[in-house]
């Protein structure tokens, strides 16, 4: 609580003492109102026995008028209030969204393929973002609320000094009940979270654009509508007996807060037969009861729920507290400003949480101006290699080096930085042509010059220069005059992305496995220019693009089994030998 009480007063303290000032006026004013009215009847009851009604009409005239002024103003007040209100939850909701896109593009790589993040983000998501603004709500009510019942208590105490116990007890039966259901609600609502995001997923497929044709194409729609309504029909019944439940409950004491404003109202009705009460009294007293047995509710509603939304910021409080590697270490080490090389001694690595070893015992040795190929079948351990290359993940055990230099030794971003990769699942960004290929280079995102470069090297230029728009165009259909690409040429377009930075080290995963023929054969000819002199890590199954490289690893369950150039593995008449072969003879192999 002391977290979100400081977040939400650093995110604008100004419109925070704005609103109390506000807060402070609309729990005064109802009272006044109260009390004119209670005015008003006692002049009615006094010049109805006297029968002076000019020196009645005049009083009753200024008194009306009075009142009339006062709920004006207090409309007023409260419609800018509202306007108060809308704009602080404005800039609450910014920073809370601000925060939480700084989080999540920062924090380590390895929390989103780790099931228990995606739950725990889930919560947040749908209703952490709800519960800060719950919590500033609650602070409101219960200010509020205290400053009524303070003014109002000291009015009861002239009627009887049991009548502030009368309204807080009356309304702790109602307490009791929303806390215990609070708390049922909360250990259901983590329990089922996974199930609630699995519901959500199907959901997505059935709604979304990429699922969209395969959907179609295999008939999945009735088996996925059939699905996600079983999940919704578990949460729906699940949710309805605790509603159920809570209702038997909230109805139970609902019953005692009305024997109590009804025992106080015979009191009243008494006192006033009896003379000691005038009309007016009556009517203020009971009002101010009602009132009073609301704020009170109020109050201790507040703190009821203010505890409740307390369970789910530990979620955003562990959510905030994930690793972010990508910070700048002000301790790091200096990254060399020339690479020369990089090795991998002895590498083995395994996911976390996770038995078996992806990769066991890789060496191997990378120069600058190398062109270095990883061959191996689907599951052998390509991909997560890259993953340690960009430090997404360190190595289990063994060590990277760059220049010598264990690489955890160096600062994440700018390592990355360093590091230019496209991979197998790139990105298709339905933005503007240019604005795809330019985000490769954050830093140096309006360089025009080098945007054309790498579209023309890479292919991309020769679809997006015959688009109206050209680099402005928008790529993709999922926005207005959206521009579609084939398969072929969003890979064109992820590679020029990828060689947009002029990073000393590429790492290419299976960079032609989407275009034709013939611009897979051009395709090392055409960027050539850029990449030469750096370290270059290939990662394909093409041996068109495989066997022009310098050095080729063959990888076969996390290891290397073997290495050299395209004539020497052939040479061996191993595993590289056997896949050259099948493939030569048009084999379909997954590799």
């Amino acid at each position: 609580m002391t977290f979100v009480l400081k977040f939400l007063w650093a995110t604008s303290p100004r419109w925070h003492v704005v609103n109390l000032f506000f807060l402070i006026i609309q729990s005064v004013l109802p009272l006044v109102n109260i009390y004119q009215i209670k005015l008003i009847f006692d002049t009615v009851t006094k010049y109805t026995k006297s029968g002076e009604y000019t020196e009645a009409v005049s009083l009753l005239t200024w008194q009306v008028s009075f009142t009339v002024g006062l709920l004006i103003v207090n409309s007023l007040i409260n419609s800018i209030a509202g306007l108060v209100k809308t704009k602080h939850n404005q800039i609450i909701s910014e920073a809370i969204l601000e925060e939480l896109h700084k989080k999540s593009s920062t924090i380590d790589y390895q929390y989103f393929e780790n099931p228990e993040y995606h739950d725990t983000f889930y919560r947040i998501q749908s209703d952490g973002h709800g519960r800060i603004f719950s919590t500033f709500n609650q602070l409101q009510s219960i200010f509020q609320s205290f400053i009524s019942l303070a003014a109002l208590f000291s009015m009861l105490a002239v009627l009887h000094w049991s009548t502030s116990i009368i309204i807080v007890s009356s309304v702790l039966p109602a307490l009791l009940s929303q806390y215990k259901f609070s708390k049922l609600r909360h250990q259901w609502y983590q329990k089922r979270t996974s199930l609630h995001r699995e519901g959500a997923y199907y959901n997505w497929m059935l709604t979304a654009n990429q699922p969209a044709k395969e959907i179609r194409t295999y008939g999945l729609g009735e088996l996925f509508i059939h699905r996600a309504k079983k999940i919704r029909e578990l949460l729906f019944d699940e949710n309805y007996l605790l509603t159920l439940k809570s209702t038997y409950w909230n109805f139970g004491a609902k019953l005692v807060e009305l024997l109590a404003i009804y025992s106080i109202f015979l009191f009243l009705i008494i006192r006033s037969l009896n003379g000691s009460f005038s009309v007016g009294d009556l009517v203020m007293y009971y009002q101010i009861f009602s009132r009073g047995q609301s704020n009170v509710n109020g109050l201790l509603s507040g703190f009821v729920n203010l505890s409740t939304d307390n369970l789910f910021f530990k979620y955003l409080i562990e959510y905030l507290s994930y690793n972010s590697s990508g910070k700048r270490l002000p301790d790091s080490e200096p990254f060399p400003d020339h690479i020369t090389d990089i090795e991998l001694r002895n590498v083995y690595f395994k996911y976390p949480n996770q038995d078996n070893y992806i990769l066991k015992d890789i060496s191997l040795y990378i120069k600058r101006g190398q062109k270095v190929a990883i061959v191996g079948k689907n599951g052998s351990g390509k991909t997560s290699m890259i993953k340690l290359f960009n430090k997404l993940y360190e190595p289990t055990t063994g060590t990277i080096c760059i220049n010598g230099i264990d690489y955890t030794n160096f600062d994440t971003h700018t390592l990355q930085n360093k590091v230019n990769i496209l991979f197998q699942d790139y990105m298709n960004y339905y933005i503007k042509a240019g604005e795809n290929i330019s985000f490769g280079d954050i830093d140096n995102i309006n360089n025009h010059i080098r945007l054309t470069k790498v579209a023309q090297c890479t292919g991309a230029s020769e679809f997006i220069e015959g688009f109206p728009h050209q680099y402005d165009a928008t790529l993709g259909k999922l926005f207005d005059s959206g521009q579609e690409l084939s398969a072929g040429q969003w890979q064109k377009v992820a590679l020029a992305r990828a060689l947009m930075r002029d990073a000393p080290i590429v790492i290419l995963d299976e960079p032609s496995s989407s275009m034709d023929t013939i611009a897979e054969n051009n395709l090392v000819d055409r960027i050539s220019n850029l990449i030469k002199d750096k370290i270059v890590i290939l990662i394909s199954h093409r041996l068109s693009t495989v066997k022009l490289a310098d050095c080729i690893y063959f990888i076969e369950n996390g290891s290397i089994v073997e290495k050299g150039t395209h004539e020497t593995l052939m040479g061996l008449q191993g595993s590289y030998y056997e896949m050259f072969n099948l493939q030569s003879n048009g084999a379909n192999v997954l590799y």
